[in-house]
């Protein structure tokens, strides 16, 4: 039974949503959501705890998004390991807690955000190829949110980019 309330675009509230739908699973009796959204919440109160201070909406995010890696890691390994059972309820509780995070940027996005952020670099700063990737990770990170993108995919991709500018340049 599914009582999580749709993710709205822009909402800051994730908190205040884990909070809501936890009151409501609890008042269903459904367990298997409660606990799954408490322990969700356990992890963002335990980050608030050791940065002194209410964690930013971002970072809240990011903190949902490992919670659901985490369990399609643990499926796939009960799915290896013949658990048939286990894995069907961590994949359930994946999809329970992706209903909470916004859908991540395409890497067909990121590469348009990563050419217009490119456009606003001088062409001295592109010869040293760390310091550019640097200045293009800000000016990239300046215009989109930091939940809304895989940082790994955005890193690799600045790097991709650069490499390709720098070879049609040589050409």
């Amino acid at each position: 039974m599914s009582t999580n309330t749709p993710l709205k675009p822009g909402s800051t509230e994730l908190r205040a949503r884990l909070m809501e739908n936890v009151k409501s699973a609890m008042k269903a009796r459904d367990t298997f959501t409660s606990i799954l959204l408490r322990s969700v919440l356990a992890e963002i109160y335990a980050a608030d705890k050791n940065s002194r201070g209410q964690v930013s909406h971002s970072t809240e995010i990011n903190i949902v998004r490992k919670a659901i890696s985490r369990r399609q890691d643990c499926a796939a390994q009960f799915a290896k390991a013949g658990r048939e059972d286990l894995a069907s309820k961590e994949e359930a509780e994946a999809k329970q807690l992706s209903e909470f995070v916004p859908p991540l940027m395409s890497e067909d996005q990121v590469t348009e955000h990563l050419l217009a952020a490119f456009q606003s670099l001088a062409p001295k700063d592109i010869t040293e190829p760390r310091k550019a990737t640097g200045m293009l990770l800000k000016l990239f990170y300046g215009q989109v949110d930091k939940s809304s993108v895989d940082a790994d995919v955005v890193t690799r991709l600045a790097r991709d980019t650069l490499k390709s500018i720098k070879t049609e340049t040589q050409n």
